[in-house]
Order: C-alpha cells, then sequence, then structure tokens
C-alpha cells in the first residue's frame, strides 16, 4: 500500500507534494508513532523511492514520536536511498532535537 501510495505521489508537481506533506504530518506522525518496528521498516522502505518530502517527514516524525531509536537503521540503510545525504542529515537534526535538554537549547528560560 505504502509503495502504491509513494508511486502516485511521484507523479505530482514538487509543489502539490510539499503541499500533501504539511497536511499529512499529524497522520503520517501517528502511523510512526503506533507502528511495531517491523511496520516501521515496512513503511520507511516502502517509501524510499520518494517523494523526498514525505520520506523525510516519516524520518522526522519516527525519530520524535517512537519510543525505540530508528536512526542507527536508518543511518545503516540510507545508501539505497536515492537521497542518502537528505536522510543522514534529516536524522541527525532530528537526533539533535530530540536529545534530552535540547528544549533549554532552543527555547529561553521562563
Amino acid at each position: 500500500m505504502v509503495n502504491a501510495a509513494a508511486g502516485t505521489l511521484r507523479a505530482l508537481a514538487r509543489g502539490q507534494v510539499m503541499s500533501l506533506a504539511q497536511r499529512w504530518y499529524r497522520p503520517l506522525s501517528r502511523l510512526a508513532e503506533r507502528a511495531t518496528p517491523d511496520q516501521w521498516k515496512e513503511l520507511v522502505e516502502g517509501s524510499w523511492e520518494g517523494p523526498q518530502e514525505i520520506l523525510r517527514v516519516l524520518i522526522r516524525a519516527g525519530i520524535r514520536k517512537r519510543t525505540d531509536d530508528p536512526s542507527p537503521h536508518l543511518l545503516a540503510i540510507a545508501d539505497r536511498s536515492a537521497w542518502p545525504d537528505m536522510i543522514r542529515e534529516t536524522v541527525r537534526v532530528g537526533t539533535l532535537l530530540h536529545t534530552e535538554g535540547s528544549r533549554q537549547r532552543w527555547f529561553p528560560a521562563p
């Protein structure tokens, strides 16, 4: 199902895909949060060929919402993607923002 949806989205113009990625952020976040580890891997690998915007949302949501850490798996298979640099950078930034104490770094103390 994920492959079919990703294939349909790849046919759309980039602006339309970006708009969908923004509108689908919450449903994709919930999907990333509630999936089992095997379902999560299948979801990410099903969207591996793109579009890039949807894959980025899934990675960010997975890092932010999952109790297990998906970063090692994503970095291990990044070279199989069409955008390995984007995946590594998204994982790096997501992990940085999700680390303990990151809220204090980004928001001033009251």
